[in-house]
């Protein structure tokens, strides 16, 4: 790895074969390090629902939230994250398996 003048280039790894994607023919790019177990605490999440869901209750906030409908919204999705899938999908093959179209980018972030 190199610093210079308040930039950071990492340096580069040789790799065997030839260095190139099988799937679309670019060249391979090397990242990490990544996070490999779980991002979110169930117990949390699952309490600070409870929180902004109930307005009521004895644990709820103690004021009411502008944005509380958005706050369930996100705290949702990230309670029905899956905790154990790969980092990465391969659309085509996972929608040949499946014997249907690729779905859109718009279609799959939208899901």
């Amino acid at each position: 790895a190199a610093f210079n003048k308040g930039t950071y280039a990492a340096d580069i790894l040789r790799v065997s074969g030839s260095g190139k994607c099988e799937e679309t023919g670019g060249n391979l790019k090397i990242v990490g390090p990544f996070w490999a177990a779980p991002i979110h605490d169930q117990a949390v999440i699952d309490e600070l629902l409870q929180r902004v869901e109930c307005e009521h209750c004895e644990q709820s906030l103690p004021y009411p939230l502008a944005t509380a409908e958005r706050m369930v919204g996100l705290l949702t999705s990230m309670a029905e994250e899956l905790k154990d899938v790969p980092l990465h999908y391969n659309l085509p093959e996972l929608a040949a398996t499946l014997r249907s179209s690729v779905p859109s980018q718009l279609e799959m972030r939208s899901a």
